[in-house]
């Protein structure tokens, strides 16, 4: 379980985040919305523990973020997948290079290394691409590699930060039903958009961000 509890956070003298209190349950499905300057990237940032809140607290799995040790914090990281919107991949690496790459990190062993990399490329639908480059690929399937590179390490929960913000509507469609698809096996999924069309498309749970304030908590489309 993720819980915020009256987190803010600040830059110099702007809050980024405001008193947020926000819990997510285990295998949640979850749109962090609003506009730009909002506090959804920040949100993402403090999950990761990236940085750090100035007031509150966040736990995930009962461990205080704040309070952790740096072991505690490798090990939070690990359980954490994150799919950024400039897709994060090795140019000089593979498709298959670049998701192998996050289990090489953990030390596992090479057999699983590739079993579990061709795996993640067949969830994406990327196994016919798996000795290509980012240079060879669209976005679209960029993006595809950089969620197989997160769902490779079996995370508990995933953070998409704007996953569609640099793909057509084909492969934004595309890239929403893979995370649903994951999120259908257990993985909890946090999905940060300003896409309206994409929140009203999926009707999951919204919670919108306006000056770094929590202004609506819901199911479905807007209602504000």
């Amino acid at each position: 379980m993720i819980e915020f509890s009256r987190v803010t956070k600040r830059y110099a003298d702007t809050a980024a985040l405001a008193e947020v209190s926000v819990t997510i349950p285990d295998g949640d499905f979850v749109f962090i919305t609003g506009p730009s300057g909002s506090g959804k990237t920040t949100l993402v940032r403090l999950l990761i523990a990236d940085e750090f809140c100035d007031d509150g607290f966040i736990k995930v799995d009962g461990l205080h973020l704040v309070n952790a040790t740096e072991d505690q914090l490798r090990a939070h990281r690990r359980r954490t997948g994150v799919v950024f919107q400039d897709y994060g991949l090795l140019a000089e690496r593979t498709a298959y290079e670049n998701v192998a790459f996050a289990l090489r990190c953990l030390n596992i062993e090479p057999a699983s290394v590739n079993r579990r990399t061709r795996e993640a490329l067949a969830v994406v639908g990327l196994s016919d691409y798996a000795d290509a480059y980012p240079e060879q690929m669209s976005a679209g399937m960029q993006q595809r590699v950089a969620i197989a590179r997160a769902v490779v390490t079996r995370p508990k929960a995933i953070l998409a930060d704007e996953p569609t913000g640099n793909v057509d509507p084909k492969n934004t469609v595309a890239i929403m039903e893979i995370l649903e698809t994951i999120n259908l096996h257990g993985t909890t999924m946090v999905v940060t958009t300003h896409d309206p069309l994409i929140v009203e498309m999926m009707q999951r749970r919204i919670i919108l961000l306006d000056h770094g304030r929590v202004r609506l908590d819901d199911i479905g489309g807007y209602r504000v």
